[in-house]
């Protein structure tokens, strides 16, 4: 939340300081993407919240020092306003590599899209490229991952079995992606994204509740956030909300 300073004048003459707690100014999008657009990371604010076309994202600065989520998104792919790339990335051991994701990821799978041609299982097929280009890329350049301790974790070390940029953990960590297709129809309302944040207070169906019973994709993500850090979360977290309604099949 932004705090603003009150001067208020007492009965002694001296002036008190009244602190207001309010929500941040939401950033509003331009409706229209030809290409993956990256906004520049808002390191200065503990708290923000972005509103585009077809979706809500609310994020909040956790205890570190920086925060290490990041997000991507673009719409109209190749022209179609059927395609979209949405991401909410969950950094660990620093931003460096959540940053490069959310500034490469996307560009990187449009790019393979446009050059796997019209084959079965296209999409399939630039999702995979993207992910390894990116990890490959990211690796090229000296980038990596610190460990940390914490839950329980691959060697100790990262509590997900796909990552990018964790080259020190490739025999047990991969960044081939898991990819799973669903037909997007007209019962398909909504996606929810979100970071460990949210996941590590919130289970999955008290989400989807939630956002059911906000039926508002804004207050939904502004609900969200504030279930999970009313119940004691100290992480950083952010939460995506698309509306499906306009992407359906």
């Amino acid at each position: 939340m932004a705090e603003i300073d009150i001067g208020a004048s007492s009965s002694n003459g001296r002036t008190n300081t009244i602190k207001l707690r309010k929500r941040p100014a939401t950033l509003l999008l331009p409706e229209y993407f030809p290409r993956l657009e990256i906004f520049p990371r808002l390191e200065k604010k503990k708290e923000f919240e972005i509103e585009g076309r077809d979706f809500f994202l609310a994020s909040k600065k956790g205890i570190r020092e920086i925060m290490e989520d990041s997000y991507s998104f673009t719409v109209d792919i190749l022209g179609d306003p059927k395609q979209a790339f949405f991401a909410v990335i969950d950094g660990h051991g620093g931003h460096a590599a959540a940053d490069y994701v959310a500034e490469n990821l996307g560009k990187n799978i449009v790019e393979a899209l446009e050059n796997v041609g019209d084959e079965i299982g296209r999409l399939e097929q630039a999702i995979r490229r993207g992910y390894l280009v990116t990890d490959k890329e990211f690796l090229s350049q000296g980038g990596f991952v610190h460990c940390r301790n914490g839950v329980w974790r691959v060697q100790g070390s990262l509590a997900v079995s796909r990552a990018i940029g964790d080259f020190h953990l490739k025999q047990w960590i991969i960044s081939e992606p898991e990819i799973k297709t669903l037909p997007l129809t007209s019962d398909c309302e909504f996606l929810i994204m979100a970071s460990d944040g949210l996941w590590d207070k919130v289970n999955e169906q008290e989400a989807v509740n939630v956002v059911l019973r906000e039926r508002n994709v804004q207050e939904s993500c502004k609900k969200l956030v504030d279930i999970s850090c009313g119940r004691g979360n100290i992480d950083d977290i952010t939460v995506m909300v698309v509306n499906l309604e306009n992407f359906a099949l």
